[in-house]
Formats: structure tokens, sequence, C-alpha cells
């Protein structure tokens, strides 16, 4: 079995019986366990599975999402040092895949770009794939990751506030959640940095469910998640656009030849088109029933008087 099969992103074995303690050492225990499973295969077969990369960034911050879930009943010296660590392999993973998506949006056949300018690229690609060797070989040659997910785990105290229902404690856990979400939507639909920023709330509010969900109504795995997903995957389609707009401008700034700064110069034509229709298909898909559909969703798994939830349009 593959690591990718292995870990599910759904936590298996807790039930709105269980204790906010056992939820934090199950969630905590499932998602670092996944990062040290995809931290070697990102390091030594990204040439096999460009996919690796991919997943180690994703379940860092699904990690770093269980941190903050359950920081309130984690030690904070702890809590520092594993966020550090786990902050470290998102940043060094993060220039890679950016430049895999790059790759992976401009290299078709159809492609302008030349051979010259592709060989560049990939030359940068594998400049960015030493950072995340290096990183494995430090975490790995003293189990860092492993040390501190241990000594976390056993300070977890069964005692007070963590001894509580998860089921309670869920509600007005994902009511926080939702709350922030409801804030974060922006009003302009060409502020990319606020889109930006209201895609990181999607996300926030997507791990947050993946991590409350067996504490709440099978509705959010059956029919919200799917929707908060949609949304996550259309907002990462602009995201990538703006992204390779912003690296193909950094690079004909100090393009040194006058044919591979023509092609960069088309290339951001191209990709400035593929941005409107990305944002087009975004709010075409994001109307008013859509958005007090997910609302009046969120209302119902959190249990809540509709009034104390914003609009999520401002």
């Amino acid at each position: 079995m593959t690591a990718a099969k292995r870990f599910d992103k759904w936590i298996e074995g807790l039930t709105s019986e269980s204790t906010v303690a056992d939820a934090a050492r199950s969630s905590l225990q499932h998602r670092v366990q996944a990062v040290m499973e995809f931290l070697p295969l990102a390091s030594e077969h990204s040439d096999e599975n460009l996919e690796y990369v991919h997943l180690l960034r994703v379940w860092t911050r699904r990690s770093m999402a269980a941190i903050t879930l359950y920081k309130k009943f984690l030690p904070k010296k702890q809590l520092r040092r594993l966020r550090k660590k786990l902050e470290r392999i998102r940043d060094v993973a993060g220039e890679a895949r950016d430049l895999d998506v790059l790759l992976g949006q401009i290299m078709p056949q159809e492609s302008i770009i030349s051979n010259s300018l592709e060989a560049r690229i990939r030359r940068r690609r594998e400049k960015a794939q030493r950072p995340i060797h290096r990183c494995f070989r430090r975490m790995h040659k003293h189990r860092r990751l492993e040390k501190l997910l241990k000594n976390l785990l056993q300070s977890v105290s069964d005692n007070g506030e963590s001894a509580q229902s998860f089921g309670n404690w869920a509600q007005a856990a994902m009511r926080c959640v939702t709350d922030r979400f409801s804030q974060a939507f922006p009003s302009d639909q060409n502020d990319l940095r606020a889109m930006h920023r209201f895609r990181i709330r999607v996300k926030n509010l997507r791990y947050a469910m993946e991590l409350l969900a067996p504490a709440l109504p099978v509705e959010l795995k059956d029919s919200v998640y799917p929707r908060i997903q949609e949304l996550q995957d259309l907002l990462g389609k602009i995201n990538d656009r703006a992204v390779a707009i912003s690296r193909l401008n950094k690079w004909l700034a100090t393009c040194p030849r006058s044919v591979d700064r023509c092609e960069l110069t088309k290339e951001l034509a191209q990709e400035s088109e593929q941005l409107i229709q990305a944002q087009k298909c975004f709010y075409g898909w994001w109307t008013l029933n859509v958005q007090s559909q997910i609302r009046e969703s969120l209302i119902r798994l959190t249990n809540t008087n509709p009034s104390s939830v914003l609009e999520l349009q401002t």
C-alpha cells in the first residue's frame, strides 16, 4: 500500500463520545506521521512522482491545522518547536511545487516556450530539490519529528477541559472556523490578494472539517465538504495562474536574451488570459444561491442561530 492510500484525510476511531484529549492525540499522530512518510518520498523519489512534493505540503498544512485546532491543550514550548519544523518543511517544498505547477501549465505541446527556456526552468526545479533533501537528512538523522511528536502526545492531559465530550467541543470549534471563513470573502473580484486570503480561510475550513467530522452530522462529509473542496479547487486555479504570472514577470525583468524575453512576454499574455478565464469560472460557480446553500449548511452543522453567522458576501 502506498503512503497516499494509507493516509486518508478522515480520522478513524473517533466518535462524538470520545474525549477531546483522544481526538487531539489521534489527529496529531495521524497528521504528523503522514508528513514523516512523505518527506523521504519527496526528497528521494520526486523524479518518479511529482505528487510526493505536493502531498508533503498538503500533509504539512493538515498537521499545522491540527496543531492550531488543539493548541489550547498542548504545551506551548513543544508546540512552537513542532510548528517551526513543519513550517520549515512546508517552505522548502514550496519552490519545487510552484515550479512543478508552472511546468505543467506552460509546457504542453502547443507551448511557445523554447527548449533553452524550458531547460532553464528545469534547472531551477533541480536546484529547488536540494533544500528538500537537506531538510530530510537533518530531520531523519536526529529523528526530530518523531521525538517531537512523541513528547507532544505524552503531554496531552486527560483532565480538565480536554476530558470533555468531543461532540460538544467540536460544535463550538467548528463555529469559530466557519465565522472566520464567513468574514473573508472579498468584495472586489479583481483583488488577488484578498482572493488569496479567502483561499487560505477555505483551506482552514476544509482541514477543520476533516478533523471534526467524527463528531459532527454525516451531512458534513456527504454534502458540505464536497462543496468546500470544489470551492478550494476553483480558488487554487486562480492562485496557480497568479503565481505563474508573478514568477514570469520576475524572470522577464532579469532575462538577458531578447528571444527569451519575447517568449516570456507572449507566455505572460497567455497566463493573463487563463487567469481571467479562471476568475470567470469561479464567479460563474460562486453564485448567491451557492453561497446561501453553503451558509445554511454550516449553520445546521454548528447548530447555531442563523443570525449569529455572518453573511458570506460583504
